[in-house]
């Protein structure tokens, strides 16, 4: 984690894109939550996430990067420590890898779904101290916060998308609002082509969930 947050501290002291800039005018509020790198302005969260998320792809950053930055806006919010935020970090990457690399073993050309919505609302819901059991549901409604991309992968207006929407997802989810059950695994089914049943969600799938698919 403290390499991505020396990227994010770097690239907080480069001047953006002419575009960025611009962007990050229009979008500016005087108590706006999440800063906008680069320009001393602030926005409103899910602008904010919008366009730094876009900032980092720009950068060529990880997702590492992009999972810290949206762990530094959920810990914030919920007054978390530097610990919490490693751990819901890790909790992320684990969902992102395993999103990848169901991805990469069966996808079909038309498109590809953005694949870092999930692991970014697992990352702000451990900082929202929502309950592990409750994590597969909240990676549910992720699901159906995806947008699915032109096949070389989500770029331009598409690039800061699974950061804000992780967030989003996190809220949505706080809110009382549930997705279908395995929504995540049918988004990624119906995008790559895989079986939504023979794969669980990523995530941390409850044992009494794998049973009941025994009945």
């Amino acid at each position: 984690m403290t390499a991505a947050l020396r990227a994010l501290e770097r690239l907080a002291a480069t001047v953006p894109d002419a575009d960025l800039g611009a962007w990050a005018h229009r979008i500016a509020t005087p108590d706006g939550a999440v800063p906008l790198p680069g320009t001393g302005l602030r926005a409103a969260t899910y602008p904010g996430l919008l366009r730094a998320g876009e900032r980092c792809a720009r950068a060529g950053l990880g997702a590492d990067v992009v999972l810290t930055l949206v762990g530094l806006v959920a810990g914030a919010e919920h007054g978390r420590s530097a610990a919490d935020l490693s751990r819901a970090v890790r909790a992320g990457l684990a969902v992102h890898a395993e999103i990848e690399q169901r991805i990469a073993e069966v996808t079909r050309p038309a498109g590809l779904p953005t694949g870092g919505v999930a692991p970014a609302a697992m990352c702000a819901a451990v900082l929202a101290g929502i309950p592990p059991a409750d994590r597969p549901a909240l990676l549910d409604l992720a699901g159906s916060l995806m947008a699915i991309t032109p096949p070389d992968g989500p770029a331009g207006p598409w690039a800061g998308h699974a950061a804000a929407a992780g967030w989003l997802a996190v809220h949505t989810f706080t809110s009382g609002l549930a997705g279908m059950p395995d929504g995540l695994g049918h988004t990624l089914a119906a995008v790559t082509g895989a079986s939504a049943v023979d794969d669980p969600p990523p995530g941390e799938v409850p044992v009494r969930a794998l049973l009941e698919r025994l009945r």
